[in-house]
């Protein structure tokens, strides 16, 4: 008994202490607000790799990784793993997408957060966007650059003293860290999904492990050799144009938005004269102001082109602009508040580790001086910060050699796409002799997001010696300008509130309905006791509590039909046929205040006077949370 009793101890150390030494360990869910996702077949781990694998006593570092397990009972052996952009952006964010990406009907796949980004520890400076939105509040370009390079330095302090080495944060340390994981996992080869700058660390982990990768899906291809930051300016007046190319190509478009160029630009120079001061959420600004400038303009413009719905609400956000409407410039500055969100200490890392060698300021000055007109100083100051970082060596572009000339490739690039242009994309072909170059017409950057873009990958996966069938896709790559749209800053507001699910605003909203419920049946009963000549009153009061209880069902309606058509509608207003309920909403606003004020010059002669000052009260509680959100 004894002996089995220490058999059993040394068993149990044993596996203590192989525990403490497997580098890839489970855990429990990154989300467990998410129901979607629990109840979903995804594992979950932390992975432990070396911070710098050139030194021995370095520390250890973990990355988040999650398996999204095949909806198929035998699926192949070959997952696909996802690399995010940004760079500093966590492939975690993405996890909606690819939990119902088509991938999944025959393979596993694996999105990991790249080192110091996501859910991965560290995850180095987190917060560093809330800083970033305060540097566009305000109205100087010299602020966001000095302010710039104050966070950069800051973020720089705080990662040196929380000892992180700043020179470990790089593509070649990614790919060794993927290297690592695919050996942790015990997968032969898998299959690689790159998006924006993940492109380029994903043709570096090609570089250094050609052999562990079977077939490679470059989407937004960043060519190394073309110094995208001299290229930016240039890139985005060329999307630019082929935006309003598109507008006018689209005869409806056209009439319902004409001269949008002309009025861009105009608006440009308008805001670069005097600037637009809206209203900002204090959760957002700790000013709750926001300084909308010309600069502000050129760069939400410059981001609207990333995405293909985005692209069709341009023309009414460029409007709004131009009309110098608040209450939409408000929603859009909320709403754009949260593509600033990333991990700035592996953005800043990467930046001046890996891209700015291939870049120079005078570089960045020249292109931008041929586009007078089109203000993108914002990414300027990336390149004056890097005067106080110890940028990398660098390192040169990648040749087609032996090891990637046979590599099965798929390059996506989107004709629209501001940052990366097809003919840049196209060097790679180079790279990539018998990779197959697909440019969607109409589509932004990170093409493959799109609905033909998923398809081609998919072809692409099952047979990565074939070229995909692109036919067709000249014919679905038209922007589907949005028109007719009810302009309310305040559904996007509401949008929020209901799909985020946030209780501290929809609770109070919940129980005035419910004392309007009872209040609208108390006036009922009581409305056969009613002298006559109170009746109009106690009819018009019973029609505005029964409209109070028509518009959140007409609201959550609309909202959730716009959702499913083009989110960002919501940030504009209600489509056509359901501006129904804005209308009401004011229509019912307006009658609130006429009761309001009827009922205080009738109060003394009023009967039921508790009553109906109760009710009054419910209407008006309920009313109140409408006009909260700007409706």
């Amino acid at each position: 008994m004894k002996c089995f009793f220490l058999f059993v101890c040394s068993l149990f150390s044993f596996m203590t202490v192989t525990a403490r030494q497997t580098p890839l360990q489970r855990c429990h869910s990154f989300f467990p607000d998410r129901k979607e996702l629990q109840d979903d077949a995804i594992d979950y781990y932390l992975f432990t790799v070396p911070e710098n694998y050139g030194q021995a006593d370095t520390r250890q570092i973990q990355l988040a990784v999650m398996v999204l397990h095949s909806w198929s009972q035998t699926p192949l052996k070959d997952p696909v793993l996802f690399i995010q952009g940004g760079p500093g952006a966590a492939a975690s964010a993405d996890i909606g997408f690819w939990q119902d990406h088509p991938f999944r009907e025959n393979r596993d796949i694996i999105l990991v957060d790249l080192r110091g980004t996501g859910c991965s520890v560290p995850a180095l400076c987190t917060g560093e966007g809330a800083r970033m939105i305060g540097l566009l509040a305000a109205d100087s370009r010299d602020t966001t650059t000095t302010g710039k390079t104050r966070v950069v330095e800051g973020c720089m302090a705080q990662m040196k003293k929380d000892s992180v080495d700043l020179s470990a944060y790089s593509s070649r340390a990614v790919a060794r860290d993927l290297h690592a994981l695919k050996a942790a996992m015990g997968y032969p080869q898998w299959n690689i999904y790159g998006v924006s700058y993940g492109t380029h660390i994903a043709m570096t982990y090609l570089e250094m492990f050609p052999t562990d990768v079977r077939a490679t899906v470059l989407d937004a291809p960043v060519a190394p050799m073309s110094g995208y930051y001299n290229h930016l300016t240039g890139n985005f007046a060329r999307s630019l144009r082929l935006f309003f190319d598109h507008l006018r190509n689209d005869k409806t478009a056209a009439v319902n938005y004409p001269g949008l160029e002309t009025l861009f630009y105009q608006t440009l120079h308008d805001l670069e004269k005097q600037p637009l001061e809206v209203a900002a959420d204090k959760s957002i600004l700790s000013s709750g102001k926001f300084i909308l400038n010309a600069d502000d303009m050129a760069l939400i413009v410059q981001q609207c082109l990333y995405d293909q719905q985005l692209m069709q609400v341009l023309p009414l956000m460029i409007t709004a602009f131009h009309d110098r409407n608040k209450p939409m410039t408000e929603a859009l500055v909320k709403a754009f508040s949260n593509r600033l969100s990333m991990a700035y200490g592996a953005f800043y890392c990467m930046l001046y580790n890996d891209i700015l060698c291939h870049n120079s300021l005078e570089g960045y000055r020249q292109d931008a001086a041929r586009y007078p007109d089109l203000p993108l100083h914002y990414f300027e100051s990336d390149m004056q910060a890097a005067k106080i970082w110890p940028v990398g060596p660098r390192q040169e572009a990648f040749a087609a050699g032996v090891s990637l000339a046979q590599q099965p490739v798929l390059l996506l690039t989107g004709e629209m796409d501001p940052l990366i242009a097809p003919a840049d994309a196209a060097q790679l072909t180079t790279v990539f002799p018998h990779g197959f170059l697909i440019t969607l017409p109409g589509a932004g950057h990170k093409a493959g997001y799109s609905e033909e873009g998923i398809g081609l990958a998919q072809q692409f996966m099952d047979r990565p010696e074939q070229r995909p069938d692109t036919s067709g896709l000249a014919q679905k790559g038209q922007i589907r300008f949005v028109a007719g749209v009810k302009v309310s800053g305040g559904t996007g507001r509401l949008a929020a509130d209901l799909m985020q699910l946030r209780l501290p605003v929809l609770i109070p909203l919940a129980l005035a309905y419910v004392w309007l419920l009872l209040m609208l049946i108390s006036v009922i009963i009581r409305s056969c006791r009613m002298p006559v000549k109170f009746l109009p009153w106690n009819l018009l009061l019973c029609t505005a509590m029964i409209m109070a209880f028509l518009l959140p069902w007409g609201l959550y309606t609309a909202i959730r039909q716009t959702a499913g058509i083009n989110p960002y509608i919501l940030a504009v207003g209600l489509p056509g046929a359901y501006s129904w309920t804005i209308t009401l909403c004011h229509v019912l606003t307006a009658l609130t205040g006429v009761l309001l004020l009827v009922f205080l010059f009738i109060f003394t002669r009023l009967p039921y006077r508790r009553l109906y000052t109760s009710s009054m009260l419910a209407l008006v509680a309920v009313m109140a949370a409408y006009l909260y959100w700007g409706l």
